[in-house]
């Protein structure tokens, strides 16, 4: 169905709302295109039930539902992990209960997956009943179109100021008076804060309650085909975890920003004389998940980190096979496939605007710590609003030229000098996997040694900046994000400005930007490895008050008395993140993580001491350092409407800068 939607080109892209859930009284089926003309929409209907119907004719490709079950199978055996197995299973348990069944009803699944199987064995093409019954012959359906408005925000606007004003009409002068001393009144309210008492009446954990100790990272450490191999055994049930590392020290700009794009296609395109839709069904039947992406950042030791990550995952019988698939996907994919490039595109370009429509405060966080290393200028260029401004900049001439230069990337990244890899598996099955492993790793080309590259860019901070980014976009709130950099990350000022961050978060910034302000969401975070501190927040009425609230609030900070309770808090908010319980999957990347940015045992040790030695003496002097070094070196980036802007910029004169469009 995704295929045929596609060809059709009736829109760009798919809807990211496709698909069925279990967790509404009647399940729905969605299915819908993104990015098509509002005259299409009754094309795009018979176009979906004409594609429902040809499934139905032709049958489902065996193979595809062979593989299906397959990786349901696998979902079956894989331990989770991110919460508590009882409070999963209480989660499963409500959709049963949501349609009056015992709350044990859904929480196996083990044995509905087998008697789905049992009925196919009777019954192939017991799918394609299904959808004909449940889909094209139920006339319980709704077509929607949702198209953009230009005048709606003007008409929300003026409906608010009519209602406003009906109201004000309505209460009179005495009215009024009475609703403004009944707003004084809580707006004291909301200044109070809670009493001690009131909050001595929630239960809370302490710090004794915790671990002092850190868990260790410890791995065996061996040379495969010549290339680093790091093997962490740990209980897996039977599932293998490969990841491995492309290094990309020696890439220039411009392949960097190529790679984004580069990742993507080679997960969206075909292999030899197999198309993508054959492709991906043959790693959806070989593995349990296969992902790609690119990584930036600093390591403990200060160097720039530049990485392309393969994660994967697959049952021990399907290891080998798995991986010399992932090999030849990766040395060999069709990058120079002109549809594939074209769909990947609209595809990639629709996934920013998406995304910038609820993660537009991390967007300006991006951009407001891109001034102050080379390494996380180039993290925004490769994941922030300059890799958007590159795709948009891509047109149908300049493909042809575009695809010769993902051909000559992948033939530079074709080589086994850049692997660094690691494994996870059941401790009896590593000594077999890895000369498998090292199979892999000599199907790769030797070209020899990388020589790091050392980039710059005038557009980093030289030791003085103070940078002010505006963005325009199609909305009533901004987005907003003020960077500086942090103490050293051995520092024990830096623990202390962990802690800052985490404080207030929970407290003043809650309390003044969100409850008192109106902001949606607002925080502060200190990013260790990175050295940067920012601020932000999210769907935010204000913007000049909002600033001047961080930079009030931080002031705040250097002389005022710190309960020991909000450090206790923020403490065990800090370390109780370590302490989750971690599925396999996550243990191992985490693992991979610290070795790859030479996180070591040591420095997690010493940072554990540090922040658990912390007193309000020392968060104090945090907070006047951060101060100190904004006064050298700051960044503010906001993404709003132009009619806020309006408004905000008579507030404040840096933002009387003009703002740049998003292409929206």
């Amino acid at each position: 169905l995704y295929k045929a939607l596609l060809d059709s080109e009736l829109g760009l892209d798919i809807s990211p709302e496709s698909g069925m859930s279990a967790d509404f009284r009647q399940m729905p089926f969605l299915v819908g295109f993104k990015g098509i003309a509002p005259n299409k929409a009754q094309s795009a209907r018979q176009c979906i039930l004409d594609a429902l119907s040809t499934i139905v004719k032709e049958g489902l490709d065996p193979e595809l539902i062979a593989s299906s079950l397959k990786r349901s199978r696998f979902k079956q055996l894989e331990i989770p992990g991110g919460m508590p197995n009882g409070l999963r299973a209480l989660n499963r348990s409500l959709r049963g209960w949501l349609f009056e069944l015992s709350p044990c009803a859904t929480i196996e699944t083990a044995k509905p997956l087998a008697a789905l199987e049992l009925i196919l064995q009777e019954n192939p093409r017991y799918f394609e009943q299904w959808i004909e019954k449940n889909l094209l012959c139920n006339n319980h359906r709704c077509l929607v179109t949702v198209k953009p408005d230009p005048e709606h925000q003007k008409r929300q606007l003026d409906s608010i100021a009519k209602y406003a004003q009906g109201i004000a009409n309505e209460l009179g002068k005495k009215g009024l008076k009475a609703l403004e001393e009944q707003n004084q009144r809580f707006m004291e309210f909301e200044k109070q804060g809670d009493t001690q008492q009131a909050l001595a009446t929630i239960p809370r954990l302490h710090l004794a309650d915790l671990p002092s100790q850190i868990k260790p990272n410890t791995h065996e450490h061996l040379l495969c085909g010549g290339q680093d191999l790091y093997i962490r055994p740990l209980f897996c049930n039977q599932i293998v975890y490969a990841d491995f590392a492309i290094r990309l020290d020696d890439l220039n700009e411009r392949e960097l920003l190529l790679l984004p794009f580069y990742t993507r296609l080679v997960q969206m395109t075909g292999l030899g004389d197999m198309s993508y839709a054959q492709v991906a069904n043959k790693l959806k039947h070989l593995t349990g998940d296969f992902n790609l992406f690119v990584e930036l950042g600093t390591s403990a030791e200060d160097d720039a980190v530049a990485l392309m990550l393969c994660r994967s995952k697959m049952l021990r019988e399907d290891f080998e096979e798995s991986m010399q698939l992932i090999a030849d996907l990766l040395l060999q994919a069709r990058v120079d496939d002109l549809k594939q490039i074209k769909l990947v595109l609209n595809n990639f370009r629709t996934d920013f605007a998406d995304s910038v429509t609820y993660a537009a405060h991390s967007f300006a966080s991006l951009a407001a710590s891109s001034a102050f290393s080379p390494i996380q200028y180039e993290g925004e260029q490769l994941s922030g609003l300059h890799q958007w401004f590159f795709l948009e900049s891509l047109t149908e001439s300049n493909l042809t030229s575009f695809a010769e230069e993902l051909v000559l990337l992948q033939k530079k990244l074709s080589n086994r000098s850049r692997l660094v890899c690691h494994l996870t598996c059941d401790p009896e099955q590593s000594a077999s996997l890895v000369n498998l492993y090292e199979q892999f790793v000599y199907s790769w080309p030797d070209a020899g040694p990388i020589k790091p590259r050392k980039r710059s860019y005038e557009q980093v901070s030289n030791g003085s900046l103070h940078d002010v980014q505006l963005y325009r976009l199609p909305s009533t709130v901004s987005y907003a994000a003020w960077a500086m950099r942090t103490s050293n990350r051995k520092s024990i000022e830096q623990a202390a400005q962990v802690i800052l961050a985490q404080i207030l978060t929970t407290n003043d910034l809650w309390e003044v930007v969100r409850g008192q302000g109106g902001a949606y969401g607002v925080g502060a975070n200190a990013d260790v490895m990175e050295q940067m501190f920012v601020f932000f927040s999210y769907r935010d009425p204000r913007i000049a008050a909002t600033y001047r609230d961080f930079k009030q609030i931080l002031s705040s900070y250097k002389e005022r008395m710190i309960p020991t309770e909000h450090i206790e808090n923020a403490l065990i908010s800090i370390i109780g993140s370590e302490l989750k319980p971690l599925s396999p999957m996550q243990d191992a990347i985490l693992g991979f993580r610290r070795l790859l940015y030479h996180i070591t045992d040591e420095f997690r040790a010493t940072r554990r001491e540090q922040l658990l030695s912390i007193k309000g003496e020392q968060v104090n002097m945090g907070a006047a350092q951060l101060l100190n070094l904004a006064k050298k070196e700051d960044a503010y980036v906001v993404l709003c409407g132009s009619q806020l802007l309006n408004v905000e910029k008579e507030k404040n004169p840096m933002l009387e800068k003009e703002p740049i469009r998003l292409p929206l």
